[in-house]
């Protein structure tokens, strides 16, 4: 740190223990409150402006130094790497001056007839996780308004997929549902040292089944499916009429190629059976010039019963599609039990 710094390692190391220790500081300010920060709040700002000073106010300067440091420290990773990928908003309504600013996402519960919107910009997140609660940000990197937050969570994880092992190591990454689509999935399936396992919404799915001899192009889509329940209305609507479409053979139609279930109580004790019902070889459309044809993967339905009655808590099930060359190579995945065992250690972080 010395080496790299000067005279300002020994005060900026300890604003990294603060960082990594204080969970509750609201600003940068706040991190002086650390038990483990031995200066005042003020010398927070004069660090930097040392440090800025150095490299003549040039802050991408200051940034490529900072960033190399980190990476003389990276982690030796070995074996499957649990990671995360999510877009947090960052809000910044009243800075009119800040770049790359936009609506973003913001729930807002307060006021009736108010947008769940606010001024500010995305940050796409590749965490490493360690255990279900528990994870490191192994890269953060901003939105800019032209791009989607699909597009840089790509390159985020494609990046990492560099600095690894590809022999030895296996990186097992989860997203929620705006990770559930051609244009994210399809990309990333080349990479045989990666399994996506990602939210999915209502929509369509199909068995795969390649069929030659057709007399035209290969047959490569079988039966559809709609995620939804037996009893679940669609609602899509014809483009054209605005009438509500007649929808396909829901997935609950489909006779699951494992079944399992285990038990679960709630923070109020309640029991509750979660059950777990695996499809193979499934696929979807290519969308947007995304190619999804020959790139399958599994489909894991996770349901909670409640155990008196076995009928639904949730209006919906979660659906989990897990997406990549080798998913099956996964530890315990196959037979039974190997449902529970990757839901359980990895999917939770998504949600479940």
């Amino acid at each position: 740190m010395a080496e790299r710094f000067g005279s300002n390692g020994k005060s900026l190391a300890n604003l990294v223990m603060a960082i990594a220790s204080y969970t509750d500081a609201k600003s940068t300010v706040e991190y002086s409150l650390s038990p483990l920060y031995n200066y005042q709040y003020s010398s927070i700002g004069k660090l930097f402006e040392r440090l800025l000073k150095v490299d003549k106010g040039d802050i991408s300067t200051f940034s490529g130094l900072v960033e190399s440091f980190i990476k003389d420290f990276n982690p030796q990773f070995s074996g499957i790497i649990k990671t995360q990928l999510d877009t947090l908003p960052v809000y910044k309504p009243h800075s009119p001056t800040h770049p790359d600013r936009s609506a973003v996402y913001k729930p807002n519960l307060t006021i009736q007839g108010n947008k769940p919107v606010e001024v500010g910009y995305n940050i796409s997140s590749l965490n490493q996780g360690f255990d279900i609660k528990w994870s490191i940000p192994l890269s953060l990197k901003r939105v800019p308004i032209q791009d989607k937050s699909i597009k840089v969570g790509q390159q985020q994880l494609i990046t990492f997929l560099k600095t690894i092992d590809q022999e030895h190591c296996f990186v097992v990454n989860t997203g929620d549902s705006s990770y559930g689509c051609a244009g994210f999935l399809s990309q990333l399936y080349e990479y045989e040292n990666l399994v996506n396992i990602v939210r999915l919404k209502n929509r369509n799915i199909y068995d795969y089944s390649p069929q030659g001899d057709t007399n035209g192009a290969n047959k490569i889509y079988g039966k559809v499916y709609n995620l939804r329940r037996l009893q679940e209305k669609s609602n899509r609507k014809n483009p054209k009429t605005k009438e509500l479409t007649i929808p396909k053979t829901s997935i609950f139609e489909k006779q699951p190629d494992a079944i399992d279930h285990y038990f679960v109580k709630t923070h109020k004790g309640r029991q509750v059976k979660v059950e777990l019902k695996l499809f193979h070889q499934m696929s979807m459309r290519s969308q947007n010039g995304n190619n999804m044809k020959h790139k399958v993967f599994d489909v894991v339905v996770v349901d909670y019963l409640d155990t008196e009655t076995l009928k639904p808590i949730h209006q919906k099930p979660i659906y989990l599609a897990v997406c990549g060359k080798k998913r099956m190579i996964l530890p315990c995945w196959m037979p039974t039990k190997s449902i529970m065992d990757i839901v359980t250690t990895l999917s939770l972080i998504i949600g479940l």
